[in-house]
């Protein structure tokens, strides 16, 4: 169990992602193949993922990129009002940090794959066994088969509503950032 343990992420998400995907899964059954079906959602889910980081990790590194700008201004405005700042102290300690979270990023670089590939080495199988694979966790549940049912159910029901609360609570979020920004007459 204890040698799982940094792959549990990848575990659960696979089976997150599969209670999300098994309704348009088991429609695209109906008309395809089980692995084409599989790969349109495992592809479908890969641009879910990757597409926000991918947009993350731009606006880290065009706020990077801006970073020698802003401390120029700063110490434009520093002597524009003869004030005291000392931003080269200031530098020389947020550098260090910004390294040492840097190199930690890169550390985990390997984990995050390892755990992306483990995670759709998982999905696919789960797609690809889709009810055969509820029917077989049905039979390992040490309950009465009413209560199977509601277990799984319940399992299904709380997935999909954390999945909808947190995108409308991130929804609502980016409408207030928008509108204290509009407000505030930012960019």
């Amino acid at each position: 169990f204890y040698a799982n343990l940094p792959f549990i992420n990848a575990f659960f998400g696979a089976l997150i992602v599969f209670v999300i995907f098994n309704p348009l899964n088991r429609r695209l059954k109906k008309k395809l193949s089980k692995p084409l079906s599989a790969w349109i959602i495992i592809f479908m889910s890969l641009i879910i993922i990757i597409a926000p980081l991918y947009f993350l990790l731009q606006g880290i590194m065009s706020q990077l990129a801006s970073l020698p700008n802003a401390i120029g201004s700063i110490k434009a405005f520093e002597s524009l009002l003869n004030l005291d700042l000392q931003v080269d102290t200031i530098v020389a300690q947020v550098v260090p940090i910004i390294e040492k979270s840097l190199s930690s990023l890169l550390s985990n670089t390997i984990a995050v794959v390892t755990n992306l590939v483990i995670f759709y080495f998982l999905l696919y199988y789960l797609l690809i066994e889709g009810d055969g694979f509820i029917e077989k966790v049905k039979k390992i549940l040490p309950f009465g088969n009413s209560h199977k049912n509601k277990i799984v159910q319940r399992f299904i029901d709380v997935t999909k509503a954390t999945i909808i609360g947190s995108l409308l609570i991130a929804l609502l979020q980016g409408l207030m950032l928008w509108f204290g920004f509009y407000m505030l007459g930012l960019p």
